[in-house]
């Protein structure tokens, strides 16, 4: 009957209980860089989403810029046209 001496056999152990521990870090690290990937995405449409929303309200203030600059013109040439003014 043969049996393993018992450094050989200490050594094994801490071995596999290595091997066990960076199998468990590697799972863990999966989930991590999953997680990461999706939070990622979800930026991106977020980020891409503000980018359109910002670029219609610049559009928007340059609308409203050209309709202040024609309502200030109206009321000039209504002032212009009161008598004694």
């Amino acid at each position: 009957m043969s049996t393993i001496p018992g450094d050989f056999g200490t050594r094994v152990t801490r071995l596999e209980t290595a091997r066990k521990e960076i199998e468990d870090s590697l799972v863990v690290m999966a989930h991590l860089e999953a997680r990461q990937s999706q939070m990622l995405k979800e930026q991106a449409a977020y980020m891409a989403e503000h980018e359109a929303r910002l670029k219609q309200a610049e559009r928007q203030a340059a609308e409203q810029r050209l309709l202040n600059i024609d309502t200030d013109k109206r009321i000039a040439d209504l002032v212009s046209a009161v008598p004694g003014s």
